[in-house]
């Protein structure tokens, strides 16, 4: 334990000493820094409008839907409602119960709904949410 020791002063001892080369085409230091009083030069000036304030523009945004536009809200929004909907049909233990008592592995052992069961539970959610959205269609709505 003392020998490491030692060795280790010894070695820190020895490359204390090394002499340190200087070349002789060197740039200082000081000499790359920037002064503490700043650049000596202004940076270039930008030229200022002379307007008294800002512009006005003529054009004002407005919004007036055209017709196909509306449709396709409209057709979005009877895909969003339909599909709300069907989860809430889903969600309800009666339509869920009687969807997933004659499919084989939809509970585990525990209780409750499994991968498969879950699987089933989403596809007849499709079929539900398209088969609202064919009857308001339907409808005219």
């Amino acid at each position: 334990m003392e020998s490491a020791i030692a060795s280790a002063s010894k070695m820190r001892h020895v490359n204390s000493h090394l002499p340190y080369k200087q070349m002789d085409d060197a740039t200082s230091l000081d000499a790359l820094l920037p002064s503490p009083q700043g650049p000596q030069s202004s940076g270039p000036m930008v030229p200022v409008p002379s307007t008294p304030g800002p512009s006005v523009s003529q054009m004002t945004p407005s919004f007036k839907p055209t017709l196909p536009a509306m449709a396709f809200m409209f057709r979005n929004l009877r895909l969003y409602f339909s599909f709300f909907l069907a989860a809430v049909v889903i969600s309800l233990s009666t339509p869920r119960n009687l969807l997933l008592q004659y499919i084989p592995n939809a509970y585990t052992s525990g209780g409750v709904v499994s991968w498969t069961g879950a699987a089933v539970l989403g596809g007849s959610a499709v079929v539900i949410a398209h088969t609202i959205s064919i009857f308001i269609a339907s409808m005219g709505l």
